[in-house]
């Protein structure tokens, strides 16, 4: 599975389209909570997961293949809460994954993989590509 932040900017998305491209996954999911400036959480729609996904479905990622998978948490903890998310959907969606590969900004990189792999634990391997920055 290839796992992509959805507030990430647009050439960590270009990156994540790349490596769909060029790898061998089956879906490509996008997590994130609400939208910045919205307050709260007011739907699923309003989030970085679903403005990743259409980001994704925009560079020619097919519908059925970008999911989005959203956070309700706003403040604190927001990586944290998108991996646990994505741990829970996984299992309502009785998919055994045993590893995932995750696409975020390289400053961020290195927390993001940590707390991914906290969320799941040591079942699954957490793989992180981290986007170079690109203006």
């Amino acid at each position: 599975m290839l796992v992509v932040e959805g507030w990430v900017h647009e050439y960590a998305i270009r990156t994540a389209v790349e490596e769909f491209k060029t790898g061998s996954y089956q879906l490509i999911l996008t997590t994130g909570g609400p939208v910045e400036g919205t307050g709260s959480y007011t739907n699923d729609y309003n989030t970085a997961a679903s403005v990743g996904a259409g980001r994704l479905k925009a560079k020619g990622i097919p519908n059925e293949i970008a999911q989005m998978v959203p956070s309700r948490v706003m403040s604190r903890d927001r990586t944290y809460s998108s991996a646990t998310a994505l741990r829970d959907w996984f299992r309502e969606h009785h998919l055994s994954v045993h590893g995932i590969n995750l696409v975020t900004e390289n400053v961020h990189a290195r927390r993001t993989r940590l707390l991914f792999q906290e969320a799941f634990g040591d079942g699954v391997l957490v793989g992180i590509i981290a986007a170079p920055t690109r203006l």
